[in-house]
């Protein structure tokens, strides 16, 4: 058997390579952007409306 049949056979035993999708950056940036909204807005709702509240709370 000679050393290209070999490497050959060797090469067909391999698994076929599987492409992968990535994201795209701007895919990324909108969602990390919504993502920060959401935990801005989060905050704000349980802050105290007023000045009164925040200071009976101390």
């Amino acid at each position: 058997m000679s050393i290209s049949a070999t490497l050959s056979s060797a090469l067909n035993r391999l698994p076929d390579l599987v492409a992968i999708q990535a994201p795209e950056p701007s895919n990324f940036a909108l969602f990390s952007l919504g993502v920060v909204g959401v935990m801005l807005g989060r905050r704000v709702a349980r802050k105290p409306k007023n000045a009164d509240q925040a200071n009976s709370q101390d």
